[in-house]
C-alpha cells in the first residue's frame, strides 16, 4: 500500500499518509463561497460541540436527520 501511518506533532491520532504524486488529492478547488451542505451542530448538542463542522446527513431508505444525544451534529436515525 502507498499510505503510511503518520502521527505529527498536535495530533491525538495517527493518520495515512502518501504524498501528492503518489496518490492525487482532491483538494475541493471547484467549490467556492459557503459550502452548501455545511451544517451548524444540532441545537440540542452539547455545549461541548462549539466550532464542530457538521455537514447535513444523506439517509438511508427508513432513516431521517435527527438528533442522537451526545453527538455534536444531525445524524440518520429510524424514520418517524
Amino acid at each position: 500500500s502507498p499510505l503510511e501511518l503518520r502521527r505529527q506533532e498536535g495530533q491525538c491520532c495517527p493518520i495515512c499518509w502518501a504524498p501528492d504524486d503518489v496518490i492525487g488529492l482532491d483538494r475541493h478547488s471547484a467549490l467556492s463561497g459557503n459550502n452548501p451542505y455545511a451544517r451548524d451542530p444540532h441545537p440540542a448538542a452539547p455545549t461541548t460541540c462549539s466550532g464542530a463542522k457538521c455537514f447535513a446527513p444523506h439517509c438511508a431508505e427508513g432513516y431521517t436527520p435527527g438528533h442522537v444525544q451526545g453527538r455534536c451534529c444531525e445524524s440518520c436515525v429510524p424514520g418517524r
